[in-house]
C-alpha cells in the first residue's frame, strides 16, 4: 500500500483468544490475526471482540498495545482458549465454549466505527451463539454500503451451520475460502458444476470476488465475468499453516484498498501466506520486503 495514500480503516470482528500450542501460548483468532497482518501492511487496524476479567484477558489487553478501543470486557465469561495440535503442520483445534468472545455487544462506538469502516472480515466461528452473531450482523448493516465484507468461511466443526453460512453469504460482497471448504460450500448450495466457484458467484451475484487458497499450490481468484487468476506459492520450509489463510486476506483486502491489479495482490498474498506458513505462530512480523 503506498504510504502516502490516507490510510484505509480495517476491522476484523468476532474471535480473539490464546492459542494452545504445545510449545506454549500464541495470540489467535481469524479476525485477530486478520487485524493484526492488515497493521502490518499500512491499514488503520482493529479488532473488535471481547476478553474474560482474567489473566489471559489481561495478557491480550498488554499484547494490542493500544490497540484495545473496541476490546470488550466480560465479567462472566472466562476469555477464549483453543488447544492446537500439529499434525505435519496442519493444525486441529479443541476450542472452549462458550468464551467472552461470545458475547459481544453494539456499543454506539462500534456504530461509529462501523460507519467509517472500509473492509471488515467475519467468519463462522464467532457466529456459533445469538449474542455476537447479531452483533456481526448489525454491524455489517452499519457500514457504509462501500465496505468491503470479507466472508472468511474458516470452517471449525461443530460450530456452524448451513444457516449461518447462507445467510453470511447473503451479507457478504467477498468471501475467501480453502479447497476443502469448496467442498462444503457446495454442498450447502446445493451447486453441482465440477468447479463450483463460477456457479457460486451466479447464485450470490453481490459476490464482487471469491479467493480459493490452496496451500502450498498457491490461489484461485475468481471475479465475475472473468477466467480465474491462478498463482502459484513460492517454496519454503515449512512450518505450521496457522494463520497463513489469515494474513492472505488481509493481504487481499489491503490490496484491493489500494487499487492494485488483482493479480498482482494474489501474487502478493501467496508470498505473505508462505512467509507465515514458514514461521511458528499465526502473527509473525513480516519483513521489509513483504511490507511494501
Amino acid at each position: 500500500m503506498d504510504s502516502t495514500s490516507p490510510q484505509k480503516v480495517v476491522v476484523g470482528i468476532g474471535e480473539i483468544l490464546w492459542d494452545r500450542f504445545p510449545t506454549g501460548d500464541r495470540l489467535g483468532g481469524a479476525p485477530a490475526n486478520f487485524a493484526y497482518h492488515a497493521a502490518q501492511l499500512g491499514a488503520e487496524s482493529y479488532v473488535v471482540s471481547r476478553v474474560g476479567n482474567d489473566p489471559d484477558g489481561e495478557a491480550i489487553t498488554r499484547r494490542l498495545s493500544g490497540r484495545t478501543d473496541y476490546l470488550q470486557h466480560d465479567y462472566d465469561q472466562p476469555t477464549g482458549v483453543v488447544n492446537v495440535t500439529l499434525h505435519d503442520g496442519e493444525p486441529t483445534y479443541a476450542i472452549a465454549d462458550p468464551a467472552a468472545w461470545d458475547f459481544l455487544v453494539l456499543t454506539d462506538d462500534l456504530r461509529q466505527l462501523a460507519a467509517r469502516t472500509d473492509a471488515v472480515c467475519f467468519g463462522t466461528l464467532a457466529q456459533r451463539h445469538e449474542g455476537t452473531h447479531g452483533t456481526i450482523r448489525e454491524f455489517l448493516s452499519a457500514c457504509s454500503p462501500h465496505a468491503l465484507r470479507l466472508f472468511d468461511i474458516n470452517l471449525r466443526a461443530p460450530f456452524y451451520t448451513p444457516e449461518i453460512i447462507r445467510s453470511s453469504l447473503e451479507v457478504a460482497n467477498m468471501l475467501k475460502l480453502n479447497e476443502d471448504e469448496v467442498g462444503e460450500i457446495a454442498a450447502v448450495c446445493q451447486l453441482t458444476s465440477g468447479d463450483p466457484v463460477p456457479e457460486l458467484l451466479g447464485l450470490f451475484p453481490h459476490l464482487k470476488l471469491v479467493a480459493v487458497t490452496l496451500g502450498a499450490k498457491g490461489s484461485a481468484l475468481y471475479v465475475p465475468g472473468h477466467e480465474p487468476i491462478r498463482t502459484g506459492s513460492p517454496e519454503i520450509e515449512f512450518c505450521d499453516a496457522v494463520g497463513a489463510g489469515d494474513s492472505f486476506a488481509a493481504t487481499l483486502v489491503t490490496g484491493l484498498l489500494a487499487g492494485d491489479p488483482v493479480d498482482r495482490i494474489a501474487d502478493r498474498a501467496n508470498r505473505i501466506a508462505a512467509f507465515v506458513a514458514s514461521q511458528s505462530g499465526a502473527t509473525p512480523l513480516l519483513p521489509d520486503t513483504l511490507r511494501r
